[in-house]
């Protein structure tokens, strides 16, 4: 398991079931009241002694189990299965049989792995699709997916987005505001003339200020939800657009000139990435604050 990561949503009621898991692959299960959400990685190299085709095996029987036990609930299976789609092989012939069985539709049809391969003769270029989405039949109408590419990996980012999918909603923050559209001045110097107090200390005129607020200036009350992240880099937005442009180029023409650019430029960023993350520790070291050491941005 230690080659898979799952990052959940608050709000989603997604809980991961470990009984359900496999110890010996790499899969997740996460699950709420109406969708059995599944990742899985089908690994080149394995930790334990097998093979390859036992390894996956397992996966299309741990599949098969799953989607025969789902109870009702919509099975949805997303996972870099190392089984190239646009090409026929004994292992796609399973994962097919099993979608079918299993009333799943695979949506990714767009290349979703580019990396160059240095041989005797030169180099050249591979494309696949390696990265899986398996969805119900019923879904697919409305599912929208992204491609999104990142320095970190030559597999592209995958975002699948369904509108109409039943989650159990986060609940929003409660917080009372002031309503300051309600004040004015002439309104406060009148109320402040009305109830005379004593004017020679300025804990007096505060005090006069919140009577005059808790009369004139209801609160009220809004729900928000918190927003978290970081204020991107400006070095990193620019190469990154850069590399896009040129990974698009090369999708484009085929030629591996752009796509070298791209890894050029990934590499860029990486290096920029470690370098602002080290700068970011460092400080948080030297800072005597406790408050501002501790904080962390998810």
């Amino acid at each position: 398991m230690a080659r898979l990561a799952a990052y959940i949503k608050k709000g989603t009621g997604l809980i991961r079931n470990m009984e359900k898991e496999n110890s010996e692959l790499d899969m997740m299960i996460f699950e709420n009241k109406n969708v059995v959400l599944v990742g899985l990685y089908n690994p080149f190299k394995l930790f334990e002694n097998g093979t390859r085709g036992s390894n996956f095996e397992s996966i299309i029987t741990k599949l098969y189990e799953l989607s025969d036990t789902s109870n009702g609930k919509e099975l949805i299976v997303v996972g870099d299965f190392n089984v190239d789609w646009k090409k026929s092989s004994a292992q796609k012939k399973a994962l097919v049989e099993w979608s079918q069985h299993s009333g799943l539709s695979q949506i990714i049809t767009e290349i979703t792995r580019y990396r160059i391969v240095t041989t005797e003769d030169g180099q050249r270029s591979e494309s696949s699709i390696l990265d899986h989405v398996y969805i119900p039949h019923r879904m697919k109408k409305e599912t929208e997916i992204s491609q999104i590419p990142t320095p970190w990996t030559d597999h592209e980012l995958l975002k699948i987005s369904y509108p109409n999918l039943i989650v159990q909603h986060e609940l929003k923050k409660k917080i009372k505001l002031r309503e300051w559209r309600n004040y004015k001045k002439d309104t406060l110097l009148e109320w402040l003339t009305i109830n005379p107090r004593n004017k020679t200390k300025i804990d007096s005129l505060i005090r006069d200020i919140e009577y005059y607020m808790e009369e004139e200036i209801p609160y009220r009350v809004i729900r928000y939800k918190p927003q978290y992240g970081q204020v991107p880099s400006t070095k990193i937005a620019k190469r990154t657009k850069k590399r896009d442009r040129q990974l698009k180029k090369f999708k484009r023409t085929g030629d591996i000139a752009y796509l070298q650019y791209a890894q050029r430029l990934s590499k860029q960023i990486k290096k920029i990435i470690r370098r602002e993350q080290k700068v970011k520790i460092q400080t948080k070291l030297e800072t005597p604050n406790p408050k501002t050491f501790w904080h962390t941005n998810p």
